[in-house]
């Protein structure tokens, strides 16, 4: 019985971590229709806005140790979030580090690493990052683009 718990447990990894690529993804939140994660500017907040292919809707996953994913934009930033509440999240020069946990489709949460918490779509509008609280808010679509 172990036995199948633990290969359980190896393919819902392998289900988050080897169904993403590395390269460039729009993020979408699945509660809302049309519209991507944006930053109009370097050092900027993140809202989410209608695709329009422009730069600071565009993100690149890269893949580091252990199924993390660091996530940059055009301009090279990474997404950043505040330490303290409301943690906020902007555009910024160090990388901070998430696993995505696969849901189905191409909806995944994405997870802080060292804190455990999750990214999510505010009622203002921004990415913060939050206590997971199971609401779809926290679901994201990473869509791959050519």
């Amino acid at each position: 019985m172990k036995y199948f718990f633990a290969l359980g447990a190896i393919a819902s990894l392998c289900q988050s971590a080897c169904a993403l690529d590395n390269g460039p993804h729009t993020i979408a939140p699945t509660s809302r229709d049309n519209v991507v994660l944006t930053v109009q500017a370097p050092n900027g907040p993140l809202t989410f806005e209608h695709f329009e292919e422009k730069p600071g809707q565009i993100w690149t996953l890269n893949q580091v140790a252990g199924g993390y994913f660091e996530i940059h934009n055009d301009f090279g930033q990474f997404i950043n979030c505040q330490q303290q509440a409301p943690r906020t999240c902007y555009t910024g020069d160090n990388p901070q580090s998430f696993l995505p946990e696969f849901q189905g489709d191409t909806n995944y949460e994405l997870v802080e690493q060292g804190s455990g918490l999750f990214l999510r779509l505010s009622n203002d509008g921004t990415l913060q990052l939050a206590e997971w609280d199971q609401s779809i808010d926290e679901q994201f679509s990473l869509k791959r683009l050519q």
